[in-house]
Formats: structure tokens, sequence, C-alpha cells
């Protein structure tokens, strides 16, 4: 459950990006990457047939009682975490009809074929209740991540900065992209850029 780095440097007192590249990405070649849909929603994980969604555990705070190692995830194993093993970081909860707030993951679980999804792979619960419903859906919605693939159009020597803006505004029904390895099942995610980043509007006003 690792932050996917931004792909440019950002001015913390404007909130938006600048042309300089980020140290977190490196000398990369963008243009050698996929571009899919960077979703706005919530990140969720499939995993022993069931979903499980993001869960942070602060300083300070513990888990609730009753809770058992089947409830939890380690972000990065992705293996069962009992209680007594958890210190304060990201790990995987699993969703329940017991909590008011999972109604939505529910909604969604419902409306997929449990043999469609796979195991170990990470979603987006996109859809209402859900960051405003950009997308105005009627009804909860998982989409897996680095699957909705779009055309690549950054070139190799282009000025990368200005062709990222070119790039978004060339799609103003997706709130940034996600820039993926060519790898295969080890495809992973590299880097992003976001809407905002560059002052452009998200969603889009009509």
């Amino acid at each position: 459950m690792e932050k996917i780095p931004s792909l440019f440097v950002r001015d913390l007192k404007t909130h938006r990006v600048i042309d300089e590249l980020s140290p977190f990405v490196g000398d990369i070649d963008v243009s050698s990457l996929r571009a899919t849909i960077k979703w706005d929603g919530t990140s969720c994980l499939w995993a022993y047939d069931w979903l499980y969604k993001r869960f942070e555990l602060r300083e300070g705070k513990k888990v609730a009682d009753g809770d058992d190692a089947g409830t939890y995830l380690f972000a990065g194993s992705m293996q069962p975490a009992s209680p007594e093993q958890m210190i304060p970081g990201f790990y995987w909860k699993k969703v329940t009809k017991d909590e008011p707030g999972d109604i939505h993951h529910l909604k969604a679980m419902a409306n997929v074929l449990s043999n469609s999804m796979k195991n170990f792979h990470t979603y987006e619960l996109i859809g209402p209740g859900v960051q405003g419903n950009p997308y105005h859906l009627e009804a909860p919605k998982l989409e897996e991540h680095g699957i909705s693939e779009i055309v690549n159009t950054i070139t190799p020597n282009g000025h990368l900065y200005q062709e990222c803006i070119e790039m978004l505004n060339s799609r103003d029904d997706i709130e940034g992209i996600v820039f993926w390895s060519k790898e295969g099942e080890n495809s992973r995610p590299v880097t992003k850029i976001k809407r905002r980043d560059f002052g452009l509007a998200w969603p889009p006003r009509k």
C-alpha cells in the first residue's frame, strides 16, 4: 500500500507541482510506461476471496476488542496481522456488515462475481458515497488498478511538464494518470499526475 510518488516536485505554498522531477521518481522515461486512469475513490484490496479497505492505526490507538487475525492484513505482505502484532501504520481491514461505513463496499461486492475478482489485487471503490461521486454513478463500483489504459502521448525528448498538462487536458473526465511499468504480471505503478497538481479543474465544471 505504498504511496505512488508524484512525477513532479510540489510547491508547498500553492500545493501545485513545478517543472522539476521529483527525487522520489528518479531518472525515468515516462514515454515508455503504460498510462492508466487514476480513479477518484478509495483504495481496496481483494484477498482471500473477500474485500478489504484501507485502514490506518494511529499513534496511541488500539484495534477494536474482539478483532481477530483475519480482520487485518499487513499492507506489504498482505498476510494476516493479529492485534498484538500491529504498530501504528497502514493496514488492510476486512469489510463487514457490522460497520455502517462499509455499506458502499458491500454494495459494490454485491455487484460483482467473486470469481471475476483477482486475489491480492487492489481496486478503487467509486460511486455514491465516495469522494462526492464525481462520475455520477448510480451504484458503487470496483475498478481494478492498472487496467484502464489510455494512450500515452508523452514523447522521449519533449517538454515533459507541458506534455503532461496536454495529456490531462485531452481527458477532462479523469482525475489523473498513473504510469505503470511494462512487466506483464509484475507490472507496478511508478508515478502519477493529477489535474489539481497543475491547477486544472476536477471534477469537470458543468
